[in-house]
């Protein structure tokens, strides 16, 4: 998974230059505005989207996004590589999805805009700060077939680099009944997209300490625990909850390995190391109106009715867990 843009990897995906691909720096510019122009969140800073004949990639160096929003973040991304065809130009003009995208940012960093601070000083600190870090990797990748109604691949990639490691998740789907001719169809896809597969792998070093907010607000809930116990005794009863829990999951969901594995995973919390995949099965396909129910219960019964879904689709959800056995 470290080596995701590798030369193997993308042969195995078959990765190569449509025949009527994005070629000049005219075609990489407009496709980079229609990309812009599809949502109205964030414009952008003055870019300069180049053409690199050497790797037939479209190129965009330290891009900045502006949220058209006073309290939401702004971005910094330091290199944008894309590749889709020009038929994906007139697509996106037309406010449409393009058929098919392999698209990476690369050094993408939050920045604190502080604009309602009204602080020039203070918002040049948090740019600075944020800056300072080595950012994130994103990547997405698909391709859609038009005859088929699905995606014929579709890969989503996220690497955190962190003062404690490298955190990075990858997954691949295979969705069926997507129409993306028109927004018609696109919105009707909502009712008819079916999830087949799902394969989620999840490289741990150092996420959980990346997510203070919220292990402060689970051991501040008093509904879970007595919030006035020892954080470090509130986390192993949290752990030998969640043990009970998984051991009891369905075992026509989740076979004795998995489980077994997912308990594995919860002991190792809260410095988990090592790589945890996920994978889901469903022959009869699960859709957005699958999940419609949760929308009116509570977020503490979500869990039941999840599972209640995978039962009755007839879905299998596989897990293994390695543990890297670094000390801590």
């Amino acid at each position: 998974m470290k080596h995701l843009c590798s030369a193997a990897i993308i042969a195995a995906w078959g990765i190569a230059p449509a025949a009527y691909a994005l070629e000049t720096d005219e075609d990489c510019t407009a496709f980079a505005q229609g990309a812009l122009a599809l949502q109205t969140m964030y414009t952008a800073d003055p870019f300069e989207a180049r053409y690199d004949p050497s790797d037939e990639t479209c190129v965009i160096k330290d891009l900045t996004l502006i949220s058209t929003r006073v309290w939401e973040m702004d971005f910094y991304i330091e290199e944008v590589l894309y590749e889709s065809d020009k038929t994906g130009v007139e697509r996106l003009q037309n406010r449409l999805p393009p058929q098919e995208l392999d698209i990476t940012l690369f050094g993408t960093r939050a920045l604190l805009s502080a604009r309602f601070l009204n602080d020039p000083a203070m918002q040049y600190v948090t740019r600075v700060q944020a800056l300072s870090h080595p950012g994130s990797t994103f990547q997405l990748r698909y391709s859609w077939s038009p005859e088929e109604k699905r995606f014929l691949r579709f890969q989503a990639y996220y690497g955190m680099v962190s003062y404690y490691g490298g955190n990075e998740l990858e997954l691949y789907a295979d969705i069926r009944g997507v129409d993306l001719s028109d927004w018609t169809t696109i919105e009707q896809s909502l009712g008819t997209a079916r999830l087949h597969n799902l394969d989620v792998e999840l490289l741990f070093e150092g996420m959980f300490e990346n997510a203070v907010p919220y292990i402060y607000m689970l051991l501040r809930d008093e509904n879970l625990l007595d919030s006035n116990s020892a954080p470090e005794t509130q986390v192993e009863a949290l752990k030998r909850s969640a043990v009970e829990y998984v051991t009891a999951l369905p075992p026509r969901i989740f076979g004795t390995e998995s489980r077994v594995m997912l308990a594995e995973f919860v002991e190792t919390t809260p410095h988990p190391r090592g790589e945890l995949r996920v994978a889901l099965d469903s022959e009869e396909g699960l859709g957005a109106t699958s999940f419609a129910t949760l929308d009116i219960l509570e977020m503490e019964d979500w869990l039941e009715e999840i599972l209640s879904i995978l039962q009755g689709s007839g879905s299998e959800v596989t897990i293994d867990w390695e543990e890297q056995n670094d000390e801590w």
